[in-house]
Order: structure tokens, then C-alpha cells, then sequence
């Protein structure tokens, strides 16, 4: 491909008439190229048009066209991204041999959820409209227009009762939730969060957690932040993180501002803005640099997978468009890479996966059964 196809793209782009995933293509490749050559002063994307332009490889090398979820792929330099992150449109629009996925008509997930309050009234947050939800000694709950969940405080501190409450997202969910002390929430699939209607006012502000949670800790030195996941316990006073905790497998934190420290079993370790601790099964508490991007890629509405098993991949979109996974004779144990949105539909994510021609895929219902 050459300058001019990749140039009728970003022009598409600036229109206003890309595609979910033409947008999540253009997007990607330009964030990571303005990391990489610390284009961070720049003005927003939509002011970038010539920077986006002059960034485009003067002589991109002939080749065969590949996907953007390439086994193994790692990327290297500029020239190399952009063109395999724009091969991907015009390998899908030129056909690539892939299965006809165009019945395949499952949409992703939305914002829904289950608030269960202490006295053990459900109440379905998807079927509630704006406003008042509920009301607790000390405590109203609201949700608003866009279907955060806000918890305010009314009554005196010292009055207020310790009253559990549980907000749950079912496969195929998501929910944000604004915490009584100003903690900011963000409940990815399948999981769910425990805490106390009065969180702030007591001695310490703890939770539970089981799935993932992006959280935005409202600082409070007098009352410590802690979020517990089984024997893995992560203490903060004010901090951006991720927990990633889904029963039977890996734990993982990973910090973006501020520190953390983490208590899981028998170990103890403080991470620094940029690390991730990984808990293993046989909860052992490793420390590493992590990759951001990836570890908060679901909050900002995208599917990123860097080197990940097919496995590991089909349970994370299994979750989020609520479907069954089967498999079907000997798979790759290669890595995929790759970045699609995550409000596409799951027949987008599918062709981009089977681009790679190490698997593909059989559709029907909302059984998915994925073959070499």
C-alpha cells in the first residue's frame, strides 16, 4: 500500500465518516506514535491533521497486506505500525478469504448492573431511569443520564449505620460508580463490589473486589483506601489503578499515578506509577513494568491484546459480548497483538482475529467455536 490509500483514510477520519473500526485503527496508531517521538505537547487529535500526514512513511516498503492482529507482532518503528495498522481496512474490504461473518449479529456489552443494598433489596440499575434509585440512613443513590451510579452523603458521620452494599455487572455489563467518599469507579464485566454506604466516615475505607475495577481514589490520609481481593489486599490513600482479580486466574494490579502497596499472602511489595504486580496460583507476588495502554484498555473502550493466547483472548470477549466459547482441534499457542474497539460488532472482532489465518471461527447463536 502507499502514502496516497493511507492519506483517503485519515481524510475519511477528519470527515467524520469512519468506521468504529477504522476510528480505533487511526486512533491507536496515532497514540502510539505520539508516544514514541514525544509528540505529547500537540494539540488534541482532531488538530492534528498535518502531523498525523507528515508522520506517514515517505517510501513504505511493497509487501504482502497483513491484519492487525499479527501472531507474534511486535512493533518497531513508525513505519512499520502504520502500515500494518492501515493493511487491515483494505485487507477486510478486498475480501482476505475470511468467513462470511455478515449474519453474525451479536452487539457488545452496555452499562447494566445490580445494586444490592443491606437490606437485601435488588434493584436492576438497566431498568431504573435517572434519578432517585434508593435512599439509606445517611445516604441517597442516584444515577445519572449517562447511568453512573452516585452515592451522596446527607445525614450526620456519626450516625451512620454500617450498611453493606453490592454492585454487581453481570457478563456482558458494565457499570460506574461514584463511592460516598468521592472515589471514582469504573466495574468492568462479570464483577462486582462491596462496601459500605458510609465509606469515608469510618476508620478505614475498604471494599471488595472480584473481576476488574479501574479505580480513582479520592485522597484521604486519615482514611486509608483498601480494596481486597481473597488473600490479595492492595492500601492506598489516593491513586489511579487496575485490579484485574477474575476467579481462576492471575491477579494483577497495575498503578498509573501515585503508590500502592500490596499484601498477598505472605508477601508485601509497593509499586511505582508504571508497574504491575502479578499474583500467581501458587501466589507468588511478581513486580514488572507494565503496559499501561493494555491494562486500562477496556475502560477507554478498546480490546488491546499484546502476545495473549487464544484462550486468554476469548475469555476477555466472551465477557464482554456474553457468548459461549468452544474449541475444536489442535490450537496455535502462539501470541496475538492488536487493538479493535470494544463497541463494535463481535463479527468485527472475529474477522480481525481469523485475518491472521491461525484460527477461525464457526457462529451460531451465540455459541462461538474457535478451530485452528
Amino acid at each position: 500500500m502507499d502514502n496516497k490509500i493511507a492519506g483517503e483514510l485519515i481524510d475519511k477520519y477528519f470527515q467524520g465518516r469512519c468506521s468504529a473500526e477504522e476510528t480505533a485503527i487511526i486512533e491507536t496508531w496515532y497514540n502510539r506514535i505520539a508516544e514514541e517521538q514525544k509528540l505529547s505537547g500537540l494539540p488534541d487529535l482532531q488538530q492534528r491533521h498535518a502531523q498525523i500526514k507528515y508522520l506517514l512513511p515517505k517510501d513504505p516498503a511493497a509487501g504482502k497486506t497483513r491484519a492487525v492482529f499479527k501472531i507474534g507482532y511486535r512493533i518497531a518503528v513508525a513505519a512499520s505500525l502504520i502500515i500494518a495498522f492501515f493493511a487491515v481496512f483494505f485487507f477486510y474490504r478486498s475480501g482476505g478469504g475470511l468467513q462470511d461473518f455478515s449474519k453474525v449479529n451479536i452487539p457488545p456489552g452496555t452499562n447494566k448492573s445490580i445494586l444490592t443494598l443491606a437490606d437485601g433489596r435488588k434493584i436492576s440499575l438497566t431498568d431504573v431511569s435517572k434519578g432517585n434509585v434508593a435512599s439509606q440512613t445517611g445516604v441517597n443513590i442516584t444515577k445519572t443520564a449517562e447511568g453512573t451510579l452516585i452515592y451522596q452523603l446527607t445525614g450526620d458521620a456519626n450516625d451512620l449505620p454500617s450498611a453493606i452494599n453490592r454492585v454487581e455487572t453481570p457478563v456482558g455489563g458494565q457499570q460506574i460508580i461514584l463511592l460516598p467518599d468521592g472515589s471514582k469507579v469504573y466495574l468492568n464485566a462479570a464483577s462486582s463490589l462491596t462496601f459500605s454506604s458510609g465509606l469515608g466516615k469510618e476508620a478505614e475505607r475498604r471494599l471488595e473486589l472480584s473481576g476488574e475495577a479501574y479505580f480513582e481514589v479520592a485522597k484521604d490520609k486519615a482514611h486509608p483506601f483498601i480494596v481486597s481481593s481473597g488473600k490479595h489486599e492492595v492500601r492506598v490513600l489516593g491513586t489511579h489503578f487496575n485490579i484485574s482479580c477474575y476467579a481462576g486466574e492471575i491477579i494483577k494490579t497495575t498503578l498509573l499515578e501515585g503508590a500502592v502497596k500490596i499484601h498477598a499472602a505472605a508477601d508485601i511489595a509497593v509499586l511505582k506509577p508504571g508497574q504491575q504486580s502479578v499474583f500467581t496460583e501458587s501466589q507468588d507476588l511478581k513486580i514488572h513494568e507494565a503496559d499501561l495502554d493494555e491494562a486500562v484498555a477496556w475502560k477507554n473502550g478498546y480490546f488491546r491484546f499484546n502476545e495473549e493466547k487464544i484462550r486468554d483472548v476469548m475469555k476477555k470477549i466472551a465477557r464482554w459480548y456474553n457468548i459461549d466459547v468452544q474449541y475444536s482441534g489442535d490450537l496455535t499457542n502462539e501470541g496475538f497483538t492488536g487493538t479493535i474497539s470494544r463497541y463494535t460488532n463481535i463479527s468485527d472482532v472475529l474477522k480481525m482475529l481469523q485475518g491472521t489465518k491461525a484460527v477461525h471461527f464457526e457462529v451460531e447463536g451465540r455459541r462461538v467455536t474457535v478451530m485452528p
